[in-house]
């Protein structure tokens, strides 16, 4: 589903629209009025693909009847193009004001637009929903998510890593953009730390291990305190791949180096090379992408001997 922000005053009495809009995977997203739909875009554009308006609608929610105007929607286009250094939308009109007063729209005004679809003609729609999932497809966010699918399809809600999401949006562009640097290494952390609490939800090991690292360590195989039994509690053999715990008990000491100004980071900052910061991104995802499918499978809790 593609997610597009869509401006009309009108919206509540156009369910049929959405619905046939969810049809050709499209969530229109509706708000009333110039000032609740971009605030909602200026807030969370990373949510969105593409922006939808009509041609007059409120300036604010509470606005009465007969107040609707082109303005709002000319305004609303100068903000979006405001966000060009953030995040680039095409915009897309929708408008039944052909049907209210031909002459509604003047020459100026749909110089100001791609193009003006009819809201209740088919081939007007039926090239929208088009047009509309062409622009999303070409959005770079959405490449990336297909370039990544696997780990992104980790970061999401039922995974408990939803709040990874954005972070690994903003690492894969930087990675597509050769850009990735030291700071990185503090976000490839917090992707970690998220981690750590899933790892538990989903049974991989047991409560009362109270930090990243003694997840690893009991993945690892190594003893570890336990709060809940009051004691060590080691994983017992063959439980769990090693070479998995490996790779990521090296991926969280890396990056907790980074964040702690150790030999690494000077490292990094004195020959302002970024291929081992290259190798822990693809590592990360790697990681992600593995613990996608283990999550799956639906693993019943890790057995573990007391020590």
């Amino acid at each position: 589903m593609y997610k597009v922000l869509w401006i009309d005053d009108e919206h509540e009495d156009l369910e049929e629209l959405i619905d046939d809009a969810s049809l050709n995977k499209i969530n229109l997203s509706p708000y009333a009025s110039l000032a609740s739909g971009m605030a909602e875009l200026e807030q969370n554009y990373r949510a969105y693909e593409a922006v939808l308006l009509d041609a007059k609608f409120f300036a604010k929610d509470d606005d009465k009847v007969n107040t609707e105007d082109t303005g709002n929607a000319i305004e609303a286009r100068d903000r979006i193009n405001q966000l060009a250094d953030k995040k680039k939308f095409e915009i897309f009109m929708l408008s039944g004001q052909h049907k209210k007063d031909p002459e509604a729209l003047d020459g100026s005004f749909q110089k100001m637009f791609k193009k003006i679809y009819r809201k209740g003609n088919p081939e007007d729609l039926d090239e929208l929903w088009s047009e509309l999932k062409r622009a999303c497809e070409e959005q770079p966010d959405v490449q990336l998510r297909r370039k990544y699918a696997g780990a992104f399809a980790v970061c999401k809600s039922r995974y408990y890593l939803g709040k990874s999401d954005d972070i690994l949006v903003k690492l894969t562009n930087k990675n597509e953009t050769g850009t990735l640097n030291e700071d990185d290494l503090n976000a490839m952390r917090k992707v970690l730390e998220e981690l750590f609490p899933s790892l538990r939800k989903h049974k991989l090991i047991p409560d009362g291990l109270t930090s990243l690292n003694a997840a690893v360590q009991f993945l690892r195989g190594q003893p570890v305190y336990s709060t809940q039994v009051g004691g060590k509690i080691q994983i017992k053999r063959d439980e769990f791949p090693r070479e998995i715990a490996q790779l990521l008990s090296g991926l969280v000491e890396v990056t907790q180096q980074g964040s702690h100004l150790l030999g690494l980071d000077n490292y990094l900052r004195r020959t302002q090379s970024n291929l081992i910061i290259k190798g822990c991104f693809f590592q990360l995802v790697g990681l992600l992408e593995w613990f996608k499918d283990y999550f799956d499978q639906n693993p019943q809790t890790l057995a573990y001997d007391y020590k």
